[in-house]
């Protein structure tokens, strides 16, 4: 009985990691910076490249104790508890990937594992009592996954193999998957391979378990996942304990009785069993067990579903079926397509071989191409070519069910609402942006940021270009760069989706995007520069300033073209009635401003640059404001008239240019910050320039 052979696999969850040419950290008392962030739910640890995962896997195997865990020890050591948010695509080609194991939150936020190749890890393992199995083999991006959440991530055109000469050793099993080995009480949504390639050509001993995504899975929850054009192999060897499946080789729920022990939740606190997720692969499996979501279901104490499920391919091997090769008791499989291409085995079945096992089908329909007549069982409606196109599968199906162009029937994948990734326009202030991709059910959420102790709600604008919905915290003031920006995407009273930055944070991250960027880099360092002179000039927190660690920037090019503090011409006299000062007013913006004196504002108006200026009291004077100049726009010039009546008094031109003329040569904040903003300014030209 395999329940009995299944037994021997309690090993496989505490790793004591042989890990060979790997520099480990000096200190296990200390985290990698990686690329941000301080590793909370609010405030992710960011990875933007390979060498972030190096250091994380680093990390990990540095502190096999588990005295950096951010909660309860998972027995693997390190970073339970800690999360982890992915911002940009990464590729791993011509790396030689090793997997480790993981027990904490990772968000790909959309982004890709690009190029992945990874080969065979050789590990020990120990059992909860103790005993130690030898010469355990698995291959994957992650090695182990305990109490982990994996969600938003995508894997394209990658591998993941065991070769074929490892020797048989006595009780060894092998593991192998795309984006994990084995997992236990973890979670995967929104979980993607496309166009990625598993293979497993070594003999076992005891067990060998292929999955398109994972190999092993137990107390698992997989939501929303799905295998793209994918191929999944067991080749060199056969045996009746090889076990291959498009999501995963087994969902089982033998480690329930351990969850106390592990300190573990089902599904990392979500239902167990395998919820709309779809398989477009070829499997081909030497004399093994295929499913076309699940080789083998072993479930004694949980109710395992696999609900709205959907297969797509050819398979070829043993004991072979559309959904499940091999069930048990507690499978409740429901509304599930399985239309396979080709299916060629000793046995075949259209959703699942049960045999006398007490799982129950409900509304599940399935198509085999070439040779229907040969597939046992009648459990689940097989349908004719016609029946796949003119809606009679869809009635069957239900809810979570529709068509696509050609009529097939496809899934209704439930997406939640979330943020996608934040940027920020400088213009003439700084604007912080956040993008949200947003169900039909939430377009009317709005965002909530938090700056500062200070709640700022804003509604959102579709942006056609993006696809998303874009949210604007304007009016960023210049010393307010490395100040937390909360943003939270708020439905009815309820928070949807979490971010957490800084301008700093952001700058930063667009350096490690494009770090040959010469012009980015200048403008970056001219920026902060910016912000570290306007917090000075107003004193906010100048222990931290904006440029601390920043290097290059283009620094203050000397004016020396005469730039008149005031352009004056005169027209008709007016008794009192003048200009008397001119400048740059310093802000979230920047204007040029114009005092002026009057004894009274009767008959009295200014025009800025053609348009009409609100005048506003200034001590003994009056005060008028331009539009808020662009950083490209610090040398075009600002035309005020002062009239009274119909009467011209006086025409002033000035511009931001000018106020640097008079200030360059000067000592003091204020000077210091007129040409930090230049300088800003000029670079904001040269990058807009190209």
């Amino acid at each position: 009985m395999k329940k009995k052979i299944l037994s021997l696999i309690l090993a496989v969850l505490t790793v004591a990691a042989v890990m060979p040419n790997v520099a480990f950290l000096a200190s296990a008392t200390e985290l990698p910076a990686f690329s941000g962030g301080s590793g909370t739910q609010e405030d992710p640890y960011l990875i933007s490249s390979a060498q972030d995962l190096f250091d994380l896997r680093e990390a990990i195997y540095a502190d096999e104790s588990g005295a950096l865990d951010a909660a309860d020890s998972c027995g693997l050591g390190g970073f339970h508890g800690y999360y982890f948010k992915q911002i940009c695509d990464i590729d791993l080609a011509g790396v030689a990937w090793s997997p480790f194991s993981f027990c904490g939150v990772y968000d790909g936020n959309g982004y890709k594992i690009i190029n992945l190749a990874a080969t065979e890890k050789r590990y020990d393992s120990q059992d909860p009592d103790g005993s130690i199995a030898t010469d355990e083999y698995s291959s994957a991006f992650f090695d182990q996954l305990v109490h982990a959440q994996i969600m938003n991530l995508t894997f394209e055109n990658c591998s993941s193999s065991i070769r074929a000469d490892l020797a048989p050793e006595s009780g060894r099993d092998i593991y192998v998957g795309i984006v994990a080995a084995s997992a236990i009480a973890a979670s995967f949504e929104n979980v993607k391979t496309v166009g990625c390639t598993v293979v497993q050509n070594a003999a076992v001993d005891n067990i060998s378990y292929t999955g398109g995504i994972v190999g092993f899975s137990d107390i698992c929850n997989f939501t929303n996942c799905s295998v793209e054009n994918g191929t999944i192999i067991n080749g060199e060897v056969a045996g009746s304990m090889y076990e291959v499946g498009g999501i995963t080789a087994i969902t089982s729920d033998m480690y329930y009785e351990y969850m106390d022990y592990y300190n573990m939740q089902v599904g990392a606190g979500k239902p167990y069993g395998i919820y709309n997720c779809s398989v477009s692969a070829d499997i081909s499996a030497n004399k093994a067990e295929c499913g076309g979501i699940v080789a083998w279901s072993d479930s004694s104490y949980l109710e395992n579903n696999i609900k709205n499920c959907y297969f797509n391919g050819s398979i070829s091997g043993g004991t072979v079926s559309g959904i499940i090769s091999d069930g048990y008791k507690n499978d409740k499989i429901s509304n599930c397509f399985a239309h396979v291409t080709a299916m060629t085995g000793t046995k075949m079945q259209a959703i699942a071989d049960l045999g006398t096992n007490q799982s129950v089908i409900t509304d599940c329909v399935f198509y085999i191409g070439g040779n229907s007549d040969e597939i046992l069982g009648t459990e689940g409606t097989l349908l004719t070519e016609e029946q796949l196109t003119d809606g009679t599968a869809v009635a069957i199906l239900g809810e979570g069910w529709t068509v696509d162009e050609n009529g097939y029937p496809i899934l209704c994948v439930t997406l939640t609402s979330d943020i996608e990734f934040v940027n920020m326009t400088v213009s003439a202030d700084l604007s912080y942006n956040v993008y949200a991709d947003l169900t039909d059910d939430d377009v009317t959420a709005e965002m909530r940021f938090t700056v500062d102790g200070k709640e700022i709600t804003v509604s959102g604008e579709y942006d056609e270009s993006a696809g998303l919905y874009k949210y604007t915290l304007a009016h960023i003031p210049p010393q307010g760069m490395l100040v937390e920006i909360k943003a939270e995407l708020v439905k009815d009273g309820e928070v949807l989706d979490t971010h957490t930055g800084t301008i700093r944070d952001y700058l930063d991250s667009l350096i490690e995007l494009y770090p040959e960027d010469a012009e980015l880099k200048v403008l970056v360092a001219d920026m902060l520069n910016y912000g570290a002179a306007a917090q000075i000039y107003t004193g906010y927190d100048t222990e931290n300033l904006a440029n601390a660690d920043t290097t290059g920037g283009s620094g203050f090019t000397v004016l020396t073209e005469d730039k008149h503090v005031a352009d004056s011409v005169k027209g008709t006299e007016v008794e009192g009635v003048k200009f008397v000062g001119v400048g740059v007013r310093f802000d979230y913006v920047n204007k040029v401003y114009f005092r002026f004196t009057a004894p009274s504002l009767e008959g009295i108006t200014v025009t800025v640059n053609g348009e009409e200026a609100e005048i506003e009291a200034n001590g003994d004077a009056y005060i008028v404001y331009s539009e808020a100049v662009n950083a490209t726009e610090f040398a075009s010039e600002v035309v005020a008239v002062l009239k009274s009546g119909d009467s011209t008094v006086q025409t002033v031109t000035y511009s931001v240019e000018s106020f640097v003329y008079e200030m360059q040569n000067t000592e003091g904040a204020a000077a210091d910050l007129a040409r930090a903003l230049y300088s800003y300014g000029l670079s904001a030209i040269a990058y807009d320039a190209k």
